[in-house]
């Protein structure tokens, strides 16, 4: 059983510092368990279809259809303890941090294929986007084609060519655009201008799309000289540097996690909505309907009743559960005026 929330917590604090390297470790430790998962249910679901149901049963029944969702929701709760909605949560903020990872650390970068890091965003796109549509293991699945061996993750196989990848994340930068979520069009222009794609069709598309871009990195980043460093980056020595400005501060702000739930105040306004909508389990595009929906099937599973029979530190949590959720939406019934 993995507690893949406090890992994914580690990584936020390792990008929080800006050990980028350290964080993507963390974060893809993530990212190759949730494989592992997947990628074992799908071969097992394949596997049983193709040898115990007809050619006829399989025309006439939608089988993954049917018992897709059931069977990874229950796996995700058996290895993670999470439901498939949390797992899509956890998912989604861990490939946003690795992408950052990834696009921030020189040495990881040129590690990884650039086919590899338009997929990871195409996938990040299309589940802020379309994971309320659909379920989202399915929208991975589009994506990749993991191989198994001997119950073992071997690989993943892209399904999209990168050029097509680009025509698809080109039209979910309009359409993010309008979301909090909005901060992954400037991860993207980030990646394209360090790996020297200013004047492409892709980085003039997203541009559109993230009102008075411009890049942070230019006076730390540097061609290196020589054969050999050819078409590289390097960093230049800097003690420190800032992925964003001061306005695009990190919501932590150098201060504790329980401070910043205490204190709403200081957070960032963009990063208060994606840290708010998180606790409440909010992704996508949402409704105000939504919103309370959400905060009271939250609020249910602290309520005191629930916990009364429970040990002390167990209240305390609950309470601080509640207090964060509340605080939550209280911020989200604000902003959407609710």
């Amino acid at each position: 059983m993995q507690n893949l929330n406090k890992l994914r917590e580690l990584g936020d604090f390792l990008i929080e510092k800006k050990e980028y390297e350290k964080a993507f470790y963390v974060y893809s430790d993530i990212y190759d368990k949730f494989w592992h998962v997947i990628a074992n249910i799908n071969y097992a679901m394949n596997e049983f279809s193709r040898n115990y149901l007809s050619s006829t049963v399989r025309a006439s029944l939608d089988f993954k259809k049917d018992f897709y969702p059931s069977a990874l929701n229950s796996t995700f709760i058996v290895e993670f303890e999470m439901d498939i909605e949390q797992a899509l949560n956890e998912y989604i903020f861990m490939s946003f941090g690795r992408l950052q990872s990834i696009v921030y650390s020189e040495e990881i970068l040129h590690k990884i294929d650039a086919r590899s890091v338009i997929t990871e965003f195409l996938i990040l796109y299309s589940l802020i986007l379309k994971a309320g549509e659909e379920n989202w293991v399915k929208l991975l699945l589009k994506t990749y084609n993991p191989m198994v061996s001997k119950g073992k993750l071997k690989t993943l196989l892209p399904m999209i060519k990168e050029h097509d990848a680009k025509k698809i994340i080109a039209g979910f930068s309009r359409d993010i655009s309008g979301l909090e979520w909005n901060i992954v069009n400037t991860l993207l222009l980030d990646y394209l201008v360090i790996t020297k794609q200013e004047k492409t069709k892709l980085f003039r598309s997203v541009k559109e799309s993230v009102s008075g871009y411009s890049f942070k990195y230019h006076k730390f980043y540097s061609r290196e000289s020589g054969s050999e460093s050819r078409g590289k980056y390097g960093y230049r020595k800097k003690e420190k540097y800032e992925r964003y400005e001061k306005e695009e501060e990190y919501y932590y702000s150098g201060t504790s996690e329980k401070e910043t739930r205490d204190n709403p105040e200081l957070m960032n306004e963009e990063y208060k909505a994606i840290y708010y909508g998180q606790v409440l389990g909010l992704k996508g595009k949402i409704s105000k309907n939504e919103i309370r929906k959400k905060y009271l099937k939250m609020i249910s599973l602290y309520h005191p009743d629930k916990v009364a029979g429970l040990g002390k530190e167990l209240r305390e949590l609950a309470e601080s559960k509640t207090k964060e959720i509340n605080i939550a939406y209280q911020w989200l019934k604000k902003r959407y005026d609710l």
